[in-house]
């Protein structure tokens, strides 16, 4: 009864980005506050609401383990973590399927946009007096109050952890005919969590009510171009993920070599406004070890062309002599 509450439960928040779950790739533990959802497929459709230039063609991750603190839920971190997420993407194939789905979309804009003038005009005749005075009385403001500082506390102390992350854009000779490239971004590992202001990191710790501190740390991030390569995205599912896994990437394919490095967010929480220009709302020190960037012609060439495919979905044209042009002009200026 509860493991079918809990995928329920997910299926509704979750529902938009993942196929649909069944118990079997359910692992749930109440006494000790522990969920694990294992061999999840990644929605075709999953971000088409955001009208992208690009659709996703494959998808998969292992394993989200989320770890709930069951004695101290507000107090010690909801920890959530993501291992071997593989997305492919590639370039959106104009059809009449896509053009009557696009006509759709545009209808279902114009009526969330009339129901959202409808709403702010009953709104405006309406007024907010009568409704707060009913719902905001004493009980259920302080019930409010005391929900919203919940709520506050478990956001704010959120840690996630993601493994062996694998996103890939592939195109199959529609920007360069005759050429199938694919770019991608590989990540060891990549770990955000509460600490305090000396970066350390603990279960227990002192909130201040007038900063926070976060540290996030990067391992093994790196970018890659690969000018002659597969499709992957039309392989089935196991041999997929065994190719994103074991991707063995050319030394000379790689744009920006694996590197590692940290981040450590200070944030000002102080609800009034900051009087002064020295006080930042929120401060970040950013460290990489070592970066190196390597791009060939043949990667540039294809990025072009990959750019320039893209910004026809939109009204920009990409034009990369003129964006070379106002770089060159920004640093000579500040030069």
């Amino acid at each position: 009864m509860l493991t079918s509450l809990v995928v329920g439960f997910c299926n509704a928040y979750l529902g938009q980005y993942l196929e649909n779950l069944d118990k079997n790739q359910l692992s749930f533990s109440l006494l000790q506050g522990k969920a694990e959802l294992q061999n999840l497929s990644i929605k075709k459709t999953a971000f088409e609401n955001l009208d992208l230039p690009f659709s996703i063609h494959a998808g998969f991750v292992g394993k989200i383990c989320i770890d709930i603190p069951l004695t101290r839920i507000s107090s010690q971190p909801w920890v959530i973590s993501f291992d071997q997420m593989y997305v492919i993407a590639g370039p959106k194939k104009k059809n009449k399927e896509q053009m009557e789905k696009n006509e759709h979309m545009e209808s279902l804009e114009y009526k969330r946009a009339a129901l959202d003038l409808m709403e702010a005009e009953w709104r405006s005749e309406l007024g907010f007096r009568g409704l707060a005075s009913l719902l905001y009385n004493s009980t259920c403001s302080s019930w409010i109050s005391h929900l919203t500082s919940l709520v506050t506390n478990i956001v704010q102390n959120i840690e996630l952890t993601l493994t062996n992350v694998h996103i890939r854009f592939e195109d199959a000779g529609i920007s360069c005919p005759g050429k199938i490239m694919a770019c991608g971004l590989h990540l060891k590992s990549f770990t955000a969590q509460t600490c305090d202001e000396k970066r350390k990191t603990s279960k227990f710790l002192y909130y201040s009510p007038e900063f926070m501190y976060k540290l996030m740390e990067l391992n093994g991030l790196a970018v890659y171009w690969d000018t002659d390569s597969n499709v992957f995205s039309d392989l089935p599912l196991n041999d997929l993920c065994q190719k994103m896994k074991r991707c063995l990437i050319q030394r000379d394919a790689f744009i920006l070599t694996p590197t590692h490095g940290y981040a450590h967010i200070k944030r000002n929480r102080v609800t009034a406004p900051l009087q002064s220009l020295e006080q930042p709302r929120i401060k970040c020190d950013f460290v990489l070890d070592q970066v190196d960037i390597e791009f060939r012609d043949a990667q540039y060439y294809q990025c072009c062309k990959i750019l320039e495919m893209l910004s026809r979905h939109g009204n920009h044209k990409f034009n990369p002599g003129r964006q070379w042009k106002y770089a060159g002009e920004r640093i000579i200026a500040a030069i």
